[in-house]
Formats: C-alpha cells, sequence, structure tokens
C-alpha cells in the first residue's frame, strides 16, 4: 500500500511539472497584411554642387573678384612688410601656375576627380587669400602698436 501511494503522489506531482510546462492558451494575432514589394527607384547620378564648379567657369566673375581682391590685399602687404610679401607672393604664384595647369587638363579628367581638385584649389586659393588678410592685418597692427 505503501508503494501505491508513493507512485500515486509521485504520479500526481510529476503530472503537476506537466501543466506547468503546457504552453498557455494560444491567443490569435492581429491579422497583418503580406508586405507589398516596393519599386526601386533608378539610381540618379552625383551632380556637384554649385560651389565645386568655380574653376571650370560657373562662378568665373565671382572667382575673378576675389582673387582681385587678394592681390589688392598682397599689394598692401608689399608696402607694409616686403619680408612677408615675398614669401606670400611666392605661395600665391606657385599656386596659381598650378592652378593654370590644371585647367589645361581638367577637361581629360573624369567629373569626380575634377570635383575634388576644383573644391581642392577653391580651398587653397582662399586660405591663401586668408593668410595674405590676416599677415596685413597683423603687420599694421603691429605698426601702430610700436608707437
Amino acid at each position: 500500500m505503501k508503494k501505491c501511494v508513493v507512485i500515486l503522489s509521485l504520479s500526481l506531482s510529476l503530472l503537476g511539472c506537466q501543466s506547468a510546462s503546457k504552453p498557455s492558451p494560444i491567443v490569435k494575432p492581429f491579422p497583418v497584411d503580406p508586405p507589398v514589394a516596393q519599386p526601386v527607384a533608378p539610381a540618379t547620378t552625383y551632380t556637384p554642387p554649385p560651389a565645386a564648379t568655380h574653376i571650370s567657369g560657373a562662378n568665373q566673375v565671382e572667382d575673378q573678384a576675389m582673387l582681385k581682391f587678394c592681390l589688392k590685399e598682397l599689394d598692401a602687404l608689399k608696402k607694409v612688410d616686403a619680408k612677408q610679401y615675398q614669401g606670400k607672393s611666392s605661395e600665391l604664384n606657385h599656386l596659381l601656375s598650378e592652378a593654370k595647369t590644371y585647367v589645361q587638363v581638367r577637361n581629360s579628367l573624369n567629373n569626380d576627380m575634377s570635383v575634388i581638385l576644383d573644391s581642392a584649389f577653391q580651398y587653397r586659393i582662399a586660405k591663401t587669400c586668408n593668410d595674405i588678410r590676416v599677415d596685413l592685418t597683423q603687420s599694421l597692427l603691429q605698426r601702430i602698436e610700436k608707437r
């Protein structure tokens, strides 16, 4: 009899474990429509921003005005500090010579390379002109402070 009680209690305990591991009743999911394939738009070609085309001539008047002003500031630097003028004049002349060579071969390059090099030359020329402006300003301020 003890055997029966032990077997019965063991069976009941196993049944309890079995019922605990049963999954809960399934809840019906909210109906979802199947995904619809979206057509893919054809790839578009890259068009450079307007600022990247200055060397190519799109804003040639603007470039010439900036360069003209830069040369005026360089000339003013010559009158204020001849030593700095020599260095900046040499740097600007070298850069303009390189830009002239680049413009001559520009049509032989692909568009991506032209965009990159246009931007690089614009940056270098603008940086050199800014350096000239800074040197001119500092030289003038130093002259004022000496007196």
